[in-house]
């Protein structure tokens, strides 16, 4: 299996390299998507607090990642993140939040705080997001390209290996 005697059966490997490598390319997407989701499923539920809830938002709002495989000629996944992940993924400018419940052409309506303070409307003074997706991404590349080789690999030692 190692060596080959002819040109016959030299051709006849690649032939049977070339037939195992079509199956490899879906295999080798479908790791490497796992692999990936994988990471950012991890890394945005460490940013959630670790159980990918997002609390205050009514009875929390659930966030993860996701992949789907299109298989075709040149196969490919997408790894999308699910849920209101926008919230802690990017930045916040500073805005004003009105009353809950008013509308902004009011402009008598006052908003009851905790401490008693009555105050019209409340300055968000913006936020920094955490960017758990984009960091997951980059940091399972290298992890997601290996995944997305082995099945090569395997299918060039089962025909050339020993």
């Amino acid at each position: 299996m190692g060596t080959s005697n002819s040109v016959e059966v030299f051709a006849g490997k690649l032939a049977a390299f070339a037939r195992a490598a079509a199956d490899a390319d879906e295999e080798g997407v479908a790791r490497g998507a796992l692999v990936m989701t994988t990471a950012a499923r991890a890394s945005i539920a460490a940013a959630a607090g670790g159980d990918s809830i997002l609390s205050g938002m009514g009875k929390g709002a659930k966030v993860g990642a996701r992949f789907d495989i299109h298989p075709g000629p040149v196969p490919g996944a997408v790894v999308k993140a699910t849920g209101p992940l926008h919230i802690i993924e990017r930045d916040t400018s500073a805005h004003m939040i009105p009353r809950e419940g008013a509308r902004v052409r009011r402009k008598r309506k006052r908003l009851k705080l905790a401490d008693g303070n009555v105050r019209r409307r409340v300055n968000h003074p913006g936020t920094s997001g955490k960017h758990p997706f984009e960091k997951a991404v980059n940091a399972s590349q290298a992890a997601t390209l290996k995944a997305m080789r082995a099945p090569y690999t395997k299918a060039l030692a089962k025909q050339f290996g020993r």
